[in-house]
């Protein structure tokens, strides 16, 4: 295994130890790191497989091209759109890290008969797209930061002090290529799309176990971030009060996943050894550090339908992810001329 896999397993056990509520009682724990070195790997790999994916959500409005800015009435449109998609499918991989943490039977012990579809992570923005002028196309604009809007303290309140950061940035531009008549419209397109998010705990105890101890007034998170840029065809078939709609999207994008563990960091056997093996003593004491990056192609089918109520549309989308399987679903509201 490469220093990076190492620095990054490293900083997810310690991360996701340190969130668990078990904590409280401040145990030791004895564990093979050989154990959950592949879990982890595989999870941390699917996750930054999957963000690009995430990034994609909102601006899948049903139709493919909305029409002329300078038309009478004016065709534009604002709205708002929550959904998710899966990171990885087989949550399994993880079986052997929660035994450590004590939840008997894993995955299936936790979720019984509950389809394993993969980690669903969630996303929430507005949307707004204005047509064009003279020319058959048309620009949309995607924008969420939690912070911004008070609800990063809202959703820490909720799960009970883990702090959560979110943003999302996109735009796109369609340009109608065919629409011969009523019933039918194709655009094909570009976008891009920025991701950035964390999740994270501050400890005021303490935490201790094997191989690792963190003093008061510590704190450990994890964080994700993604760029991608994205080439897009849709065709949409506007029936009267409802819109069905299909499209299929291709593009490169370039994610890291990574970890922070702050505090007066100290630790010995194993995983000191791995610890030093990988170059972090020196952080050791202050914080550690690191972050995996993974660049790639990306490729998703996405398809749903709207119910036109006069100027409210109402859209119900799911995604594919041709690249890693991974699933995805959104449901928006909009306003539009």
């Amino acid at each position: 295994m490469n220093k990076s896999g190492k620095i990054l397993i490293i900083g997810i056990l310690i991360f996701l130890l340190a969130i668990s509520p078990i904590f409280s009682q401040t145990p030791e724990f004895k564990f093979d790191i050989d154990q959950i070195v592949d879990p982890l790997k595989t999870f941390s790999g699917s996750m930054a497989t999957a963000l690009p994916f995430n990034s994609t959500l909102g601006l899948n409005w049903s139709d493919a091209y909305i029409g002329q800015l300078l038309a009478l009435p004016p065709h534009f449109g604002i709205g708002f759109t929550i959904g998710a998609t899966t990171i990885g499918n087989d949550l399994s991989v993880l079986d052997p890290l929660l035994e450590i943490l004590g939840m008997e039977g894993g995955v299936g012990g936790l979720l019984g008969d509950f389809p394993n579809i993969g980690f669903p992570l969630p996303s929430v923005m507005l949307e707004a797209r204005v047509g064009g002028i003279i020319l058959p196309f048309d620009i949309g604009v995607k924008y969420m930061n939690l912070s911004q809007f008070g609800l990063d303290n809202m959703i820490s309140g909720f799960l009970g002090g883990i702090n959560f950061e979110y943003e999302l940035i996109g735009a796109d531009l369609r340009y109608s290529i065919f629409s011969p008549g009523a019933f039918i419209n194709i655009s094909a397109g570009v976008g891009v799309n920025h991701l950035r998010g964390g999740v994270g705990i501050n400890f005021t105890d303490g935490v201790n176990f094997e191989g690792v101890s963190v003093t008061t007034n510590a704190s450990a998170g994890l964080f994700w971030e993604t760029t991608m840029i994205e080439a897009k065809a849709q065709v949409s078939f506007p029936l009267f009060i409802i819109t069905p709609y299909v499209g299929i999207g291709a593009g490169y994008s370039w994610s890291k996943v990574g970890f922070e563990v702050k505090g007066d960091v100290t630790a010995e056997g194993e995983l000191a050894g791995l610890i030093e093996e990988a170059g972090l003593l020196p952080s050791i004491g202050d914080s550690i550090r690191a972050y995996e990056e993974v660049n790639g192609w990306n490729f998703r089918l996405y398809g749903g339908l709207s119910l036109n109520l006069f100027i409210i549309r109402f859209d119900v989308t799911g995604m594919y992810n041709l690249s890693d399987g991974s699933l995805g679903a959104s449901v928006g509201i909009r306003l539009q001329l």
